[in-house]
This record gives structure tokens, sequence and C-alpha cells, in this order.
């Protein structure tokens, strides 16, 4: 008898204890085993949103300086980059902040402030073109072989290139930030040299990248982000267990419907969550013109109707930026939306507190 309560006393322990947990799902790993642990706690917080009955999408917006720009007026104000402008209409700082280190004015310092603010970070990067030293869009083929074998010429350009990017991301590790990491991106497009390679070719490419940046660089503070233009094209998908996030680029909608392949999300892409990598009303190759200021503000609905399971959303920048049209405001205010000072404190900072506009100026 004694035994038997004994049992029962465990039992209920085990079942009540149970019962108390928070619920954990067991997808939110990171692909990197060696993942620090604000970088577990970021992808875990990703997965609870699509169950959330309201702040459940997290707004984003890359950044630039601005001086001198026809896109938008600044007004004479000291901060002239996207997310200041986006603050000073709204009231509010955008939840993301984007930035690419192949052309961003950006230093490492402003990235740590945005974090240390409450914000997240998301850092995407065009690679130059390793048979020629040409830019992104430089599309002369690359031979895959020389471009993985040590000590090509194709190889040193691809590593001293990334060597620049790891630099950036290091400092970010040191100071305790999460970067979700986005390279090779629109890959299925026909644009940059990396959609030459071949849907085979790419995904090689793709985990050398990564494992260059996690096992040589030592990053361990990176959720790596996969994006393709227009729609989720499996083909040029790398596999599980290379890719945290899944995303899309999309340009040229106001108010965009399901992407195709949405529906695969639990299937195809083991459930992982989904982002609008880049985000803008206007069709891409456009820039300093071409494209009048409109009301976004059906953006946030549609969205909300027909991909709810999306958790982010990045306004690329200059005339597809959030700063450069109107709704703002009624996107940023939408009860679904999440802005930085609703962000959870991965980093033990208060995130109540936000730093001023013109933290994002300095070089």
């Amino acid at each position: 008898m004694k035994n038997d309560n004994v049992k029962f006393i465990i039992v209920q322990i085990l079942f009540f204890g149970i019962l108390s947990l928070p619920e954990i799902s067991n997808a939110a790993t990171p692909v990197d085993p060696l993942a620090n642990a604000k970088t577990k706690g970021v992808l875990d917080y990703l997965y609870t949103l699509p169950s959330l009955s309201s702040n459940r999408i997290i707004s984003g917006q890359y950044t630039e300086n601005r001086s001198g720009s026809s896109a938008t007026s600044c007004s004479g104000s000291a901060s002239c980059d996207d997310i200041s402008i986006i603050y000073n209409a709204a009231g509010k700082y955008v939840g993301f902040m984007g930035l690419d280190w192949t052309f961003s004015n950006l230093s490492n310092q402003s990235v740590i402030d945005y974090w240390n603010a409450g914000g997240l970070i998301q850092v995407g990067t065009h690679i130059y073109n390793p048979a020629t030293g040409g830019d992104a869009w430089d599309t002369t083929s690359v031979d895959i072989n020389r471009l993985t074998q040590s000590g090509t010429t194709e190889n040193t350009r691809l590593t001293n290139f990334l060597n620049g990017v790891a630099a950036h991301l290091s400092a970010l590790q040191t100071a305790g930030v999460v970067v979700f990491f986005r390279p090779l991106h629109e890959m299925n497009g026909s644009w940059f040299w990396w959609s030459s390679l071949g849907q085979t070719h790419y995904k090689t490419l793709w985990v050398y990248v990564y494992n260059y940046m996690t096992t040589t660089k030592g990053l361990h503070n990176l959720l790596w982000v996969w994006s393709p233009n227009g729609y989720l094209d499996s083909g040029w998908y790398p596999g599980n267990n290379y890719v945290d996030v899944v995303s899309v680029d999309l340009y040229g909608v106001l108010a965009p419907g399901a992407v195709s392949g949405y529906s695969s999300l639990t299937t195809t892409y083991g459930g992982k969550p989904f982002f609008l990598g880049e985000w803008g009303v206007c069709s891409g190759g456009l820039y300093e013109s071409g494209c009048s200021r409109q009301d976004i503000s059906s953006f946030i609905t549609a969205v909300k109707n027909n991909m709810p399971r999306t958790v982010a959303w990045l306004a690329w920048n200059n005339i597809y930026s959030m700063a450069y049209h109107t709704g703002v405001s009624t996107i940023l205010s939408d009860p679904w939306v999440i802005t930085r000072d609703e962000i959870p404190k991965f980093n033990g900072v208060d995130t109540q507190a936000p730093a001023p506009p013109t933290g994002l100026t300095v070089k």
C-alpha cells in the first residue's frame, strides 16, 4: 500500500506539472546546432505567433539614410532614414530593421542600438560575382567546383566577401544581437549570378555559405532566411536542415493574395515561420521614379485574410518604403501588427524606452 501511495503521488506531480508547462513547439530549433540561447529564444517566439489572436505579425522596414533623395522629403530633419521617417509619421518604430551590408551606410553600433531598444534585425547581402569581381547583377557564369574549392580565384573572392560580412556579424554576436541572415535571395529570378548556377548548384552554394559562416567563422547568432522571388519555388529550396525561415519577395502588389506555395508551408517547408522578406507596392526595377505615392493601408488586411501564417514583413527602401507612402499609421496600429515596443525582451534591455530617431544616422 505504501508503494502504491508513493506511485500515486509521483503520477500526480508529473501529470499536473506537465499541465502547467508552457506550450513549446518541438520544431523551434535553429538549424545551427550550436546556436546560442538568444537565437533559440527568438526563433521560438516566431513559432508562437500564428496561434495568437493579436500581436502576431512583426512590422519591418529596410532602412537607408536619404539625404538629398528625391523619393522622400526630409523637411530639414537631422534624421533622414526610413525607420525614423515612419516613427515621425506614426509614433511607432517597426519591429524589424532590415539592411544590406553590400551598400548600407549603417554602423554596427546603429544596429546594436536598435536591438538594445527591443527591435529585431534582418541582414541581406548582394555577393559580388566571384568569377569576374563584378557586382551581384553580373550574371557571368560561375563554375561551382572552382567556387567551392579552396585556393581558386573564385573561392578566394567569395570567402573574402563573406569575411567582410562576417566581421559585422561577429561584432553583433559579441554585442548579443541575433541576426536573421538572408543571403542568395531571389534565386529563381534571372538578375543575380547565383540564379545562373541552376537549382542543384545553387543549393550546393547555400550549404557552403552556411558551413563557412557557422563553422569556419564561428557565427552562432544567425537565423537563416531563404527568400525566392514572387512565390515559394521549392525546386531551389536547400532543405529543412539549412533554413530557419522561409520567405518571399513580393513587389507590385498593394493587397496580396496567397502566394503560390503558401499552402505547402506545413508540408514541403516543415512548418517553418513565413516572412515577406521584401515587399513593395511598386513594381520591381523602379527606383527614384515611376511610382506615385499611394495609400498602402489595405496591405495588412490582405495579409491577414490571405496569408495569416505570415509572422513578419519587411518593406524595401526608396520608393518601396512605407516611409514613401501613406497609410502607415493604420498598418502599425492594426491589432495583429507588432511594433518594436511589443517585442519580448530577448536582450534584457527595457524595450519601453525607445532610442531617439537620430540613432540610425551615424556611420
